[in-house]
């Protein structure tokens, strides 16, 4: 990861806090907003709610090569499916992120269809 100083992002969600987990690139940057954007119904979020979706937008932001020219989120919605806390679309690709039964770690966004996998895999 690159890390140049300073990430306005970070420093106004996590005062205090050292530069962690993204990438410092447009793309990266474009995707948190737009994550933002839709999960907090604004068309233009704070670079404090931006900053809060850097590291889900740096897992997924690979999954489109190259980079759309605009990205199109619908907003996180609830999931009763075992194993599955909530669901999103991103650019019409479905995601899923992961329940973590009360553990307190963090889940980031995977593609549906490779969560999905993954399930195939342990039932193998």
């Amino acid at each position: 990861m690159t890390t140049p100083e300073p990430c306005r992002f970070i420093a106004a969600a996590y005062p205090g806090e050292d530069c962690f987990d993204h990438r410092h690139e447009d793309r990266v940057f474009d995707l948190s907003r737009a994550l933002a954007a839709a999960t907090h119904e604004n068309a233009d979020p704070t670079d404090e709610q931006v900053g809060w979706f850097l590291a889900d937008a740096d897992a997924m932001v690979d999954d489109f090569d190259p980079a759309p020219g605009a990205w199109v989120v619908t907003a996180a919605e609830p999931s009763d499916e075992s194993g599955i806390d909530f669901t999103l679309t991103i650019n019409g690709r479905a995601y899923v992120v992961q329940d973590n039964g009360g553990s307190g770690e963090v889940c980031q966004p995977v593609a549906r269809d490779e969560w999905e996998s993954w399930l195939t895999e342990a039932d193998e």
